[in-house]
């Protein structure tokens, strides 16, 4: 999972009163995993292009399927699906 942050907010005027907010939290996750499964680590491409398909997958599991064409260096997202678990 990730971590959990605890803020409040203080202000205060020209005549020195001060109030306070309540206890505010939000939480950042872990990093995402890419998984790239084709094209094979170290393949030569001889074309002006490429499919490339991998995996996404999330702090708490979740994977998304990825078919992406790079196009004379352009990306393309051509389809995802996601991968309840």
């Amino acid at each position: 999972m990730g971590t959990t942050y605890h803020f409040r907010v203080i202000s205060k005027n020209s005549l020195n009163a001060s109030s306070s907010s309540e206890d505010y939290t939000f939480t950042t996750y872990s990093p995402i995993t890419i998984t790239i499964t084709s094209p094979l680590n170290g393949a030569t491409i001889n074309k002006p292009y490429v499919m490339v398909k991998g995996t996404v997958t999330n702090s708490t599991g979740n994977e998304t399927l990825m078919n992406i064409l790079i196009l004379s260096k352009r990306l393309y997202l051509l389809s995802y699906h996601r991968i309840r678990q």
